[in-house]
């Protein structure tokens, strides 16, 4: 009885410690900008809800205009020329 109740209790304690890792914004960890990769299709889905991630053009392949995204809304969601997200 006491080991299963030590062993539910680490096991308890290794989730709260998970759900703690998985709360922090590790983007302000980073020494710098966090840079992520993102499909077409998804980034445009969220640009139609409203979370549309800011965009890095110099590295944004030019095939993503020839899949449906328009030029005019990749500018809008640039990132800044300084490397800030």
């Amino acid at each position: 009885m006491f080991l299963t109740t030590m062993l539910l209790l680490l096991l308890l304690l290794l989730l709260l410690l998970l759900l703690l890792l998985l709360s922090l914004d590790t983007c302000n960890l980073c020494p710098t900008p966090c840079r992520w990769c993102l499909c077409a299709s998804r980034w445009e889905q969220a640009r139609r809800f409203g979370y549309a991630p800011l965009v890095d053009l110099s590295a944004t392949n030019a095939a993503a205009t020839r899949r449906g995204l328009a030029m005019a809304d990749l500018r809008r969601h640039q990132a800044s020329a300084a490397g800030t997200p």
